[in-house]
């Protein structure tokens, strides 16, 4: 639907970048964001348009972002980044003027996108990984109307750990009977 580069093209160059970059001192941050509400857009819409508005937030990054910071549709109306950044301030100022100008791409439509942050601090972890952290945080914020970013911390983190736990505690008590 955007014309541009798939995610295994995506997850090949990041993995680039980070071990070209990996024992430097440059800091990187990983966002997945989508559209709220992006079926009811199809839905009213039809899928042509849904597809052209894919198409046009694919364009925007490629004419927005730096030329290392590289981007993908992950799935469906979700797109993900690496951002090149300063501090962690810095990555939620700049994520918050990408949703802002992409909210514009249609001004009548009033769309609305919600992100997750995942600041890479392994740059060895696995792009996948990175990318479930982004999704995770930004999951958090579904159905909530006052705030459209979050980012990845060790609450979460932690929160991962024990749904993992559970579910592997439940899988062996099933694997008994």
């Amino acid at each position: 639907a955007t014309g541009g580069n798939n995610f295994l093209h995506f997850k090949l160059v990041s993995e680039k970048l980070l071990k070209k970059r990996k024992n430097q001192n440059h800091e990187f941050a990983f966002v997945s964001f989508d559209v709220n509400k992006f079926r009811v857009f199809n839905e009213i819409h039809g899928h042509e348009q849904g597809d052209e508005l894919l198409e046009k937030i694919y364009l925007y990054l490629k004419k927005n972002l730096r030329k290392q910071e590289p981007f993908a549709r992950y799935a469906a109306d979700q797109f993900s980044v690496i951002l090149s950044i300063d501090t962690q301030a810095s990555a939620l100022s700049r994520v918050e003027q990408i949703l802002k100008e992409l909210s514009n791409i249609y001004p009548n439509e009033n769309l609305m996108y919600s992100a997750g942050i995942y600041t890479v601090l392994d740059k060895q972890m696995s792009i996948e990984r990175m990318n479930n952290f982004a999704i995770f945080a930004k999951d958090t914020l579904k159905d909530n109307q006052t705030c459209n970013i979050s980012t990845f911390d060790s609450k979460m983190r932690d929160q991962l750990v024990k749904e993992h736990e559970l579910e592997e505690l439940m899988q062996k008590a099933l694997d008994r009977h």
